[in-house]
């Protein structure tokens, strides 16, 4: 009989779905925001496996009439087990506009080690002046993640604008619970295909 103390620990996880064809193990994650209560600013982004309330969005102006990045939010998880990430990975974003204004958003996949930040992969929604739902795949190339590693999503909204004060906002509530001027559902959702490290 073998000695129970020498097989390796069983490790297990939350999977969504399984992609057969790919032998990929897909891992729904929702953008979500700490906060005290809705509204009360600051709070911690995070990316979270279950569907939990949390902050509604996250609202960004320009104070200047011009283009540039307006919002940069990354949406973190700490990584348990080894993991490989590799194959196509969906985005749904959802997003207002305030003001005159057209405005895209920038999905980055990003690894965190040791402290450093590496890219991954990104992909951009079109540029629009009203208001969106976008679901965007992202070709992730093989990327190793150990224990301790930090998965990161990065949300940055790049806006256009005629007039001060003028911005988008987007949302990030996995209840799906929306306040006043959301287009639909108000999630954030990334689905990540993994492969375990045997």
């Amino acid at each position: 009989m073998a000695d129970i103390k020498s097989q390796p620990p069983i490790a297990t996880y939350n999977i969504d779905y399984t992609d057969l064809l790919r032998q990929r193990a897909i891992l729904k994650l929702y953008g979500a925001k700490q906060a005290s209560y809705y509204g009360g600013g600051g709070g911690t982004y995070f990316l979270s496996d279950e569907i939990i309330p949390t902050e509604y969005g996250t609202e960004f102006t320009e104070g200047l009439a011009g283009s540039g990045k307006a919002v940069d939010v990354d949406f973190d998880m700490e990584i348990a087990h080894a993991q490989v990430l590799e194959g196509t990975g969906i985005c749904q974003i959802n997003y207002i506009l305030l003001g005159d204004t057209n405005v895209y958003f920038k999905i980055r996949i990003r690894k965190v080690s040791g402290g450093v930040e590496s890219e991954v992969a990104d992909v951009n929604t079109a540029r629009t002046a009203s208001q969106q739902r976008a679901t965007l795949l992202i070709d992730i190339p093989k990327t190793k993640y150990k224990m301790g590693d930090t998965l990161r999503v990065t949300a940055e909204g790049w806006t256009t604008t005629s007039g001060v004060g003028a911005g988008a906002k987007f949302w990030h509530d996995p209840t799906g619970i929306t306040d006043a001027g959301t287009p639909g559902d108000s999630e954030f959702i990334v689905w990540m295909p993994f492969k375990v490290v045997e």
